[in-house]
């Protein structure tokens, strides 16, 4: 078994490496190669303004280069984002909290935060950091923080070999709206606020090593994130991707060994069918389950389940994109499963609504632990619309069918950008479902976010 699996694995390579290409996230973020600098006469170099410094002064500053001095910051930062983003939530006492204890209410919050990457090299080395200070705020309370998603180091080793150290945000699958493939992302906690391609880059990385191997058409990568106590709790993981682009036949494909919790293996594809029509899935194949609630207490630890994603971009020439998915999760919640979760909710509530709070609270604290998933059941369809309406605005639509149980959610965009460095935006979420339905279950019915955002 285990010599035919390496084999198939050997066999059923792949790469992402055109991937970005298109427009959609879920690549691998493949390090570029490093170019030795070199120093390049220039007549610009000549123009200088009043406020630096004498030649002598800028020789010595430049010997000094390399180290970290605060008022170098400027040089360091790659790119960067100030956002402001008030919301405001209509909230759906959800069956699951009858006495509306489990969720607060938030009608009014919003965030104040910045999103900045910062990037550092010298000789073959580079630093890469992506820092996110941010100020919450509800109607109750104001809580600042400063994340810090990634903070890693680099070394060339050959212009084709590369290894790295320190906090690093992986995410790999060639879907939008989902990736069955991404190991390293089904713990994060995303902003659901944010669009399917900002959410998985706006997140916490993990402490890891990595090496990168390229080719001429593949490459080869190696991801270990060790269990380390209170800085990193999760159970070690370690992930093996192998990517290779077939040029006769215009296609990407991936291969994925993941060995952690939920061990398994992995594959993406993608085709370019023509300049407008591109063609992807991801395929897992996954160990075990990680559902509280399972039909008949039945033990899955050895059982084999698949996850699937089938999807299509098409980008018509007036400009229009669309994205069609269709998401298998046999992970998910069955109908009978689905039925036991709310036969297990009615208990409780009935247990509540006796004043039997010992046995209630604690019932109902459990089914709402088992629905933060954001995916419940099995079966989804996505759907994904945009349209630049030309200097005027950008609108998109997202569009989710639990065909389970026909509950859907929407997500309305209309954003505009001035001058190419502000921009502002208006987004609406609602979800459709009656109570006992998984969009319906949701401790929220409608959500209305406007954003003020600059970057450079």
């Amino acid at each position: 078994m285990i010599k035919s699996f390496l084999f198939f694995f050997c066999l059923v390579s792949i790469a992402n490496a055109r991937v970005q290409d298109w427009p959609r996230a879920g690549e691998i973020r493949f390090r570029p190669k490093y170019q030795k600098q070199k120093t390049i006469s220039s007549p610009t170099k000549d123009i200088v303004s009043p406020s630096e410094k004498t030649s002598k002064e800028a020789n010595e500053t430049n010997e000094k280069d390399d180290s970290f001095q605060i008022s170098e910051l400027r040089s360091w930062l790659d790119s960067g984002e100030i956002i402001f983003r008030p919301s405001y939530q209509i909230n759906n006492q959800p069956i699951t909290d009858p006495l509306n204890i489990f969720f607060e209410d938030k009608s009014y919050y919003g965030r104040l935060y910045g999103l900045f990457k910062l990037e550092k090299t010298i000789a073959n080395f580079r630093m890469i950091s992506q820092l996110r200070p941010r100020l919450d705020y509800t109607d109750r309370e104001i809580n600042l923080n400063v994340g810090v998603d990634e903070l890693y180091f680099d070394y060339a080793i050959t212009e084709a070999i590369y290894i790295g150290l320190g906090k690093h945000n992986i995410f790999t699958g060639v879907g939008l709206g989902n990736n069955v493939t991404d190991y390293f992302g089904e713990n994060k906690e995303p902003d659901p606020i944010l669009d399917e391609v900002s959410r998985r880059d706006q997140r916490k990385g993990d402490y890891m090593l990595n090496i990168d191997w390229f080719f001429n058409n593949s490459s080869l990568n190696l991801y270990y994130a060790p269990r380390m106590g209170m800085i990193q709790k999760e159970q070690t993981k370690l992930l093996l991707s192998y990517n290779y682009f077939f040029e006769s036949i215009d296609s990407d494909i991936s291969s994925f060994l993941f060995i952690g919790e939920r061990s398994g293996i992995g594959f993406n594809f993608s085709k370019n069918m023509n300049d407008n029509w591109i063609l992807y899935s991801e395929l897992s194949f996954r160990k075990g389950r990680d559902k509280l609630f399972i039909r008949n207490n039945e033990d899955t630890r050895d059982d084999i389940y698949i996850d699937a994603i089938f999807g299509s971009n098409y980008t018509f020439n007036n400009g229009l994109n669309i994205f069609l998915e269709y998401w298998h999760k046999s992970n998910g919640y069955d109908g009978n499963e689905w039925n036991t979760i709310i036969e297990e909710t009615n208990f409780g509530i009935s247990h509540i609504n006796n004043n039997n709070l010992k046995i209630g609270i604690p019932q109902l604290g459990k089914i709402n632990q088992s629905l933060r998933a954001r995916f419940l059941r099995q079966n989804y369809l996505f759907s994904r619309f945009s349209y630049s309406f030309n200097k005027y605005f950008d609108l998109s639509l997202v569009h989710i069918l639990n065909i389970d149980d026909s509950s859907q959610f929407i997500r309305a965009l209309v954003e505009k950008e001035f001058g190419g460095n502000f921009g502002v935006g208006f987004q609406v979420e609602q979800y459709f479902g009656d109570e006992y339905e998984e969009f319906g279950i949701r401790p929220a019915d409608s959500n209305y976010t406007l954003y003020f955002k600059s970057f450079f």
